[in-house]
């Protein structure tokens, strides 16, 4: 005796089954009685009276650059520099380093460093060209305004892996271990710069896990040409140990810590980010200078976040440090 009852696996994932089901439905030619129905389905989840007709400004996570060197200078060393020559120029000046020894730069080396480097006659007014010394000359602006914004952040205590273009703070960076600032709600509060997770593994077994405040810092350019500095909040994760984990491993602790984070944790960070920003947007005798605040927009309408749950009190007890258990599963 056979079924009628055809039956679609779930096994590989609710997105798998979930497309199995949409084919089926199509194949059989399954009546569609509603025209609206993505905007019915909607409606199930958003609370009534979601949207007011009172104003609310929205805030992106683009700060721009408020001035940019017209002009990109060229130097070459004076004599083949040693290894500590060479770590102690990264981590002092933001420099482009083209045709072997020639190095572009918005500025002068430090002092500490002229010595080292004798400076060429030529310059380049860098939106004249669409190439120099052979690369393209946006993407050379790029990497040195990048250069220079990390150059900055490290000076006053915070770390940057260039590789992964992410700054973290580490936790001795405040007297207290934590980041004072003023939040996205114009009130003053702080953020535990390190933060504990343990994690219950299917297996039975539990890891323990540190998390530090920490973004991805990104270069853009806007509708009018105008350069941007893109701040993407993120975690920078250890093991008990204090060693960083690998990026497969954090990507996925990453992702189980975070899964309840809602948009009002994620906007703090940036704020509490923007405080440690503001003062590296500008440097004596230079000419690259950032804003202080957030490019944001003025919409005529806004969403009722009581509607949602969400309450300053929430906020507020979110951004002390918590310890988190969950279940992860590397498998």
């Amino acid at each position: 005796m056979s079924s009628d009852i055809t039956y679609i696996s779930f096994e590989q994932g609710w997105a798998a089954g979930l497309r199995q089901l949409l084919k089926k439905l199509a194949q059989i030619a399954t009546p569609k009685s509603l025209t609206n129905g993505r905007v019915v389905v909607a409606e199930t989840f958003l609370p009534e009276d979601l949207i007011t007709a009172t104003p609310e400004t929205l805030v992106t996570n683009i700060i721009p650059f408020t001035t940019v060197p017209e002009k990109i200078r060229a130097f070459r060393p004076k004599k083949a520099l040693e290894p500590d020559e060479s770590a102690g120029l990264e981590q002092a000046w933001s420099f482009f380093r083209v045709d072997g020894p020639k190095f572009l730069a918005f500025e002068t080396p430090p002092q500490k460093f002229a010595a080292l480097m004798e400076p060429l006659r030529e310059a380049y007014l860098w939106q004249n060209f669409v190439e120099i010394c052979g690369q393209a000359s946006e993407h050379i602006v790029s990497r040195l305004l990048y250069r220079t914004v990390a150059v900055r952040l490290e000076q006053i205590g915070a770390r940057v892996i260039d590789e992964a273009k992410l700054c973290w703070i580490p936790p001795n960076f405040t007297p207290d271990g934590k980041l004072h600032f003023v939040s996205f709600r114009n009130k003053k509060t702080w953020m535990a710069i390190k933060g504990r997770a343990t994690l219950a593994r299917s297996d039975g077994t539990r890891e323990i896990c540190f998390h530090y405040v920490a973004v991805r810092l990104r270069i853009r350019r806007g509708i009018s040409q105008e350069w941007l500095l893109q701040l993407t909040p993120t975690l920078y994760i250890c093991d008990s140990t204090g060693q960083p984990l690998d990026r497969r491993v954090s990507g996925t602790r990453r992702r189980r810590l975070t899964r309840r984070w809602w948009n009002h944790k994620w906007l703090n960070r940036l704020f509490a980010f923007l405080h440690v920003l503001t003062p590296c947007a500008r440097a004596k005798g230079s000419d690259v200078v950032l804003d202080t605040v957030f490019v944001s927009l003025r919409s005529s309408r806004g969403i009722d976040e009581t509607a949602l749950g969400t309450s300053d009190s929430e906020v507020e007890e979110e951004l002390e440090e918590i310890e988190i258990v969950d279940e992860i599963d590397d498998e």
